[in-house]
């Protein structure tokens, strides 16, 4: 069941600052209410992930990558389109965590929680990636001797 307008008001008012302590079915829903909200022919592509970012306030320092990221670990089935199915199950974990340590649950902290792992793996390919074709670039000479 999606999450009702007074639902999402509450997340809503736990993103402006606000004191609200969101229950773990609350969460649920408004996972599905994103989804339903974004989802085209009951799917999920690339550009909607990022406007689900964009939507919520995440912050990210470069996007593309980021975005890229997030959808390969939403992208369970490799489809190159995401499902409810999907989305849930990525982020059901973190409510759960949130629930089990009774913290109060926005569903932007859930997400961003959720996405930092996958955000952090692609980081550090990209670095490695870098590195080995230029495995040296402090000590390279830029002007070397004849």
């Amino acid at each position: 069941m999606p999450a009702t307008t007074e639902e999402l008001n509450a997340f809503q008012r736990i993103r402006s600052g606000h004191q609200y302590d969101a229950s773990a079915d609350q969460a649920r829903r408004a996972v599905h209410f994103i989804f339903d909200a974004h989802a085209l022919n009951g799917k999920i592509s690339k550009p909607q992930i990022f406007q689900i970012v964009k939507d919520l306030g995440l912050q990210l320092s470069n996007p593309e990558v980021e975005v890229d990221a997030i959808f390969g670990f939403l992208d369970s089935d490799m489809d190159d389109m995401i499902s409810i199915s999907e989305f849930e199950e990525a982020l059901e974990p973190t409510i759960a965590q949130y629930q089990e340590k009774g913290w109060t649950i926005d569903i932007s902290d859930i997400m961003r929680d959720a996405f930092r792992s996958p955000i952090q793996d692609e980081k550090e390919e990209l670095a490695a990636v870098d590195e080995v074709s230029d495995p040296n670039p402090r000590f390279s000479d830029p002007n070397p001797s004849p």
